[in-house]
């Protein structure tokens, strides 16, 4: 098991784009974004307001206290709106904010490649921000979320393992060994036998007939040992 940030990854986030909506444009999505993402000790957090000092965006204190949801995002007041930041779980589903209708599509087509952290304002989204944290060239190419892991890691994760336990994925290994070392099998098999066939036709020491009855009884004959639990196989 590898933690990502730091390990599978250098721990350099940067932003790529920042998406507005709601009539907003990119500097003001930033500038908020970074007034309350400084406060905030992450790595991802750190690329936002790098962003913005980048682009020379000043972002003076313009919220109330902020507050720190653990693994989910910051909750803020700036001019007397709601302000929220952080994954699409918090963003959306904790605290219902929600897409301008007009742009729905906008949003549809955010590049999945990168991590995205979405800015709502009053309720509405804001902005999305997306940031890049690239593998190191010798690491795994997929990410693995378990059901109950952070929502962020959830989100971006290639694959999420429906159960609360790290054992699960032996088991699925398992369960992928055993389907390619069963794939392999019933190829060479299904190669051998029909090849043999073709030959035992040419010769003709097989009838059509024969040979047509074998080659259907060994089709029916794989898929059944193909539906058998590959599980059993480790027993």
């Amino acid at each position: 098991m590898f933690d990502k940030t730091g390990t599978l990854t250098h721990a350099t986030p940067t932003v790529v784009d920042v998406v507005p909506f709601g009539g907003r444009n990119t500097d003001d999505v930033l500038r908020i974004a970074a007034c309350l993402e400084e406060h905030y000790p992450h790595s991802m957090a750190n690329a936002v307001v790098q962003a913005a000092a980048s682009k020379g965006i000043s972002h003076e204190e313009m919220h109330s206290e902020v507050q720190y949801v653990v693994a989910h995002g910051i909750a803020s007041s700036v001019g007397g709106e709601k302000v929220v930041i952080g994954s699409q779980h918090f963003v959306f589903e904790d605290e219902g904010c929600y897409i301008p209708t007009s742009e729905s599509d906008k949003f549809d087509a955010l590049p999945p490649q990168y991590s995205h952290l979405y800015l709502a304002i009053d309720g509405e989204l804001a902005g999305v921000i997306c940031i890049a944290d690239p593998l190191r060239k010798e690491a795994a190419d997929v990410g693995i979320a378990i059901s109950d892991g952070a929502a962020i890691a959830r989100e971006i994760a290639d694959m999420t393992v429906a159960a609360d336990s790290l054992n699960e994925l032996v088991v699925l290994k398992r369960i992928a060994n055993g389907l390619q070392k069963r794939t392999h099998a019933n190829y060479r098999f299904i190669m051998g036998f029909n090849g043999t066939l073709i030959v035992l036709g040419t010769m003709g020491i097989l009838q059509p007939a024969t040979s047509a009855l074998l080659h259907n009884a060994s089709t029916l004959g794989v898929s059944l040992k193909s539906m058998t639990n590959l599980l059993d196989e480790y027993k």
